[in-house]
């Protein structure tokens, strides 16, 4: 695969480029020989694609790593030998920056090339191919699109506003220096556990999408000019939200919790969230739901006792809303545990 754009590239960058060693060490998924079992592996977890050995007589060597933070993904992966993939379209936005090695890519028409550092960012829509190089290591991280959607119309303050966000990231530029850094960031605390409190991990999460969006989306530019100001009333009506996920509570108790009108307070949450009240209510209940799920135990929890812990009644619109949000079922949520740690098999 010929390179057409070549991504520039710098080293200063807090993540572990060059090196050896998968990140996300705490959170080992699998390792495996069998490049059948990659393949199964990256259908269930990425998208449908079609995985092929450059030379067909090497063998995989692959070792993953997966750590999640909010409805996002992070995967440290290595395969060995240097393969060709194809990836179907997907739900999800798709980031892969390569920590040591390169990786060429076509993406619709256009080609890119990047190497440590770097960045490819992939649509959902969009048809993909790359080559990654023998020996590569490299941090796959996927959004949700309904997710970064989601956030994407609150930091334009329109619902239902176009998202279309750039081919490539450069980390010689301010906006890639600023997600490499916050991405070196997030893998340390994810390994040491610090963002476990699901208020937290959304929190990181926005900071996270909000990078992305405003340095790398064709359509967002926050500047000091228009970044709104969170009103009081509104984080007091998020605030009161998220002491009562698992609680009956109604629009009533949230505008009263606010302090000012109910036309004041949707007011306030289309212009900084994007969304309504009850909406973001729904929102923060599945961020919730899905935090209990990850830290169940397979076997024991239920995803029916966890919908209703936080007030999901209709169980198929919950698996519904949470496929929509997260990318799999509820269900499957309960195997992450599983996988993490065991050989792939």
């Amino acid at each position: 695969m010929s390179d057409v754009s070549s991504v520039a590239l710098s080293t200063i960058a807090p993540l572990p480029l060059g090196q050896n060693w998968l990140p996300l060490a705490s959170r080992p998924c699998f390792s495996t020989r069998s490049v059948d079992h990659v393949r199964q592996w990256m259908t269930r977890k990425m998208a449908p694609h079609r995985l092929t050995l450059v030379d067909r007589a090497s063998t995989i060597d692959a070792s993953v790593n997966r750590a999640t933070l909010g409805g996002t993904t992070f995967t440290a992966m290595t395969i060995g030998p240097s393969v060709i993939v194809e990836l179907d379209r997907s739900t999800r936005f798709i980031i892969q920056i390569p920590l040591n090695g390169t990786i060429q890519a076509q993406i619709n028409s256009e080609r890119y090339e990047c190497s440590e550092g770097g960045g490819l960012i992939y649509a959902p829509e969009d048809h993909r191919v790359m080559q990654w190089s023998r020996g590569i290591t490299a941090l796959v991280i996927q959004i949700p699109k309904a997710r970064l959607e989601a956030h994407h119309a609150m930091l334009r303050g329109a619902a239902g506003s176009s998202l279309a966000l750039v081919s490539s990231m450069s980390n010689l530029s301010p906006e890639g220096r600023a997600f490499s850094g916050l991405v070196g960031f997030i893998l340390n605390g994810l390994d040491a556990g610090l963002f476990d409190a699901p208020n937290v991990a959304l929190e990181i999460e926005r900071m996270l999408m909000s990078l992305l969006l405003t340095g790398h989306s064709q359509s967002v530019s926050v500047t000091r000019s228009n970044q709104a100001v969170i009103p009081y009333y509104v984080l007091r009506a998020e605030r009161f939200m998220l002491d009562h996920l698992e609680h009956d509570i109604s629009l009533a108790d949230i505008v009263a919790a606010s302090g000012v009108s109910e036309r004041s307070l949707q007011t306030g949450f289309r212009r900084a969230h994007g969304t309504t009240p009850l909406r973001h209510l729904k929102l923060l209940r599945l961020e919730g739901a899905h935090h209990a799920l990850l830290n169940g135990t397979p076997g024991t929890t239920r995803v029916t006792d966890v919908a209703t812990r936080f007030n999901f009644w209709q169980l198929g619109r919950f698996s519904a809303d949470y496929k929509e949000l997260y990318g799999h079922l509820p269900s499957e949520a309960l195997l992450l545990k599983r996988e993490t740690g065991a050989a792939f098999s």
